[in-house]
């Protein structure tokens, strides 16, 4: 019982408010293994077994004592999750601030906060700019550490611990994780003590549904036939789920599958009573004018929706809790949603296990899997693969269902992640050669590479090759251009293309703004969208960039210009969310290049860049960009200010409410008048 542990009294009963009464078997093992006596675990249970909750036991012992938590998490949109879990249950006493993205900067204020959630590049990139208050650290959780198997990110994640333990000696570190298969691993390149188990609040069934058949045959050999409510198998297993009151995730392989098959759903499920009026008022607030938003607010109104990265994630949200409060039936999302967000259901659908051409992992099966079973609705989950025939069945019960999970590979090897990752060591610090040696001896990847000592002293005659580090004597140090390319947070490829194009933006004169799209476009920083398309009549003079590079120069081009969102998706394939995130990303490196430009004297350069990030930003032409410095005049608002005669931020002071509130809104134009009258 949770009124028995050594916790503060004010947990327990908060505990309580929120249902929690007593431990479940995983959480009584971690405890009695010494989570509130200051021991490194790494705790390696299914979804839902409690993982959080210890987080908040371990933080309360530290709490008291003075001490800082620190929670990390590999997405946005889970530290907002966690925030509120933290100040539901420390927020009358402690402080709690949740911080990511803007890479820049060491976020000093924390200092004044007890429980910081951060992302793992965002927590990286403070202990780059050397942030003071991390040393008062006193207990750091790892939340989803096996995402150090991950390719793009794990990288980060392990350099992160493996500063995090050197740091901090003292510390209590607390790794959080699904059921993984080399937990000793792990375990050893932690110094952590294991708790892990198969154990689930709600118990999981796993089964293949073999469609020339209309049978479910489960993982202990037993089966069972459905009634055929359509001939389609996925909505066949969805009408049947939801006719007992369950609710379904479809976990589709692309977006547009996760389209096509709301659009089936939505044409067979039937809403009934009330639900309708709040499915059409749920439908009004996703809908935005666009294709997208028009597709997903007519599903909704059926009772179901897609959910995937083309959606804004105010989007995203509404999407979410419709489904946690039952008024969606279903969602068909793409697999980011399992690794996102807590979102359980009845049960879970994986109609195809192929991912962009290539058979998803036993691990990222095992984690959609995860998601079935709703702790206080559910007597059990239900897990199911399609299979067409017998033939598949079986293949797909040996390979997944009965299949073993693969083991945590260190992504640390790969050459650019090095490159990345050595600079910032020694721009913050990491001078001495043989210190540098002895932190990459601390890693999972020296346990699992024996050649990585050779592919960082590769590492480090690039970045010296580069110009962005000197060699001194025993070790090296990073040069002024260095230290400012890892204090921004950027690969060194992109800061060596940025720097090998000033002279092209300066030369270019009225195509500045083109040549300066095209060279952020080409680093690596700004993430490829392999669906879009590029307008190549915009940028036939420039065919020394790359198809890639275009793609998405012609999406932030048409983004400036105050493109339509929804012509931009009809022309380029891009999705608001897809705007969304190439918009973040492009304004993010414009900036950068704008500073480094400074810093070798190319001003010209700089300004084009700087405007540029402001223009990405926003959306809107250079002229609009004062009236968007207002809150919340967006591209479309500045516009029709524009539209209406009010060109500068000094205009609005000679316009009443009256008249403004007919161009902008009533809200908007009082809050706006109110701004422009303080400054």
């Amino acid at each position: 019982m949770v009124n028995q542990l050594p916790i503060p009294s004010y947990l327990v009963d908060k505990l309580r408010g929120i249902g929690v009464e007593a431990l479940y078997p995983p959480q009584a093992e971690a405890v009695s293994k010494g989570l509130l006596d200051g021991r490194n675990l790494l705790v390696a249970t299914p979804t839902a077994s409690g993982k959080t909750l210890l987080a908040a036991l371990a933080a309360s012992k530290h709490l008291d004592r003075g001490g800082r938590v620190v929670y990390l998490s590999p997405l946005r949109a889970i530290t907002s999750e966690k925030k509120q879990f933290f100040e539901e249950l420390f927020g009358d006493r402690y402080k709690v601030a949740a911080v990511s993205r803007d890479y820049d900067q060491p976020e000093e204020w924390l200092r004044g906060y007890d429980i910081v959630v951060s992302t793992n590049e965002k927590m990286d990139s403070m202990l780059r700019h050397s942030a003071s208050w991390v040393k008062s650290t006193s207990l750091v959780v790892v939340d989803e550490v096996h995402m150090l198997a991950a390719e793009e990110r794990g990288s980060t994640l392990e350099v992160l611990i493996t500063r995090l333990l050197t740091e901090l000696p003292n510390a209590q570190f607390l790794l959080l994780s699904a059921t993984i298969r080399n937990v000793e691993d792990l375990a050893e390149y932690t110094g952590a003590d294991i708790v892990s188990s198969s154990w689930r609040p709600v118990p999981l069934r796993e089964a293949v549904y073999q469609q020339d058949r209309d049978e479910l045959f489960f993982s202990d050999g037993s089966s069972e036939r459905l009634p055929r409510l359509s001939s389609d198998p996925v909505k066949n297993l969805v009408l049947n789920i939801v006719s007992i009151g369950g609710q379904v995730l479809v976990f589709a392989s692309s977006r547009r599958a996760a389209e096509g098959i709301a659009d089936d759903l939505a044409s067979a499920l039937r809403v009934v009573g009330g639900e309708a009026a709040q499915l059409s008022a749920l439908a009004e607030t996703v809908y935005d004018g666009g294709d997208c938003s028009t597709r997903l607010a007519r599903y909704i109104r059926r009772g179901t929706a897609f959910h995937h990265a083309g959606l804004y994630p105010h989007q995203r949200k509404a999407v979410e809790d419709a489904f946690r409060a039952g008024l969606l039936k279903a969602i068909v999302a793409t697999p980011t949603l399992a690794a996102g967000v807590n979102l359980p259901a009845r049960a879970v659908i994986i109609p195809d296990v192929k991912r962009g051409g290539e058979d998803m992992s036993v691990m990222e099966y095992k984690q959609l899997c995860g998601r079935a079973g709703r702790p206080g609705f559910d007597k059990e989950g239900l897990a199911v693969i399609i299979a067409k025939n017998s033939r598949q069945r079986n293949e797909m019960m040996r390979r997944y269902v009965h299949g073993q999970l693969e083991p945590i590979v260190s992504r640390l090897s790969d050459q650019r992640r090095l490159r990345f990752h050595t600079l910032g060591l020694v721009s913050s610090g990491f001078s001495d050669h043989n210190e540098l040696v002895a932190f990459f001896e601390k890693t999972l990847a020296s346990r699992q590479d024996s050649g990585l000592m050779e592919k960082v002293d590769s590492a480090l005659s690039y970045l010296e090759a580069a110009k962005f580090i000197k060699h001194d004597g025993g070790g090296w140090r990073a040069t002024r251009l260095g230290k400012r390319v890892a204090d921004l947070y950027i690969d060194p490829l992109s800061a060596r293309i940025i720097l090998s194009r000033l002279e092209d933006v300066e030369k270019a004169g009225p195509k500045a703004d083109d040549v300066a799209l095209l060279t952020i476009c080409s680093t690596p920083d700004i993430e490829l969208l392999s669906h879009i398309q590029p307008a190549l009549d915009w940028f036939r003079d420039y065919g020394d960039f790359d198809g890639p590079a275009i793609a998405k120069a012609s999406v932030l081009k048409a983004w400036v210009e105050e493109m339509g969102e929804s012509t931009i998706e009809s022309r380029f394939g891009a999705a608001p969310g897809d705007i969304y995130v190439l918009s973040e990303s492009g304004s993010w490196i414009a900036q950068a290049a704008s500073e480094l430009a400074a810093m070798v004297g190319r001003r010209q350069a700089s300004k084009t860049f700087l405007v540029l990030s402001e223009r990405i930003k926003h959306g809107v032409r250079e002229e609009l960009l004062p009236l968007c410095s207002l809150p919340g005049i967006g591209r479309v608002r500045a516009r029709a200010l524009w539209n209406a005669g009010i060109r500068r931020v000094e205009d609005l002071r000679r316009i009443s409410t009256e008249h403004l509130a007919k161009i902008i809104g009533q809200s908007t134009a009082t809050r706006v008048l109110e701004v422009v009258r303080e400054r």
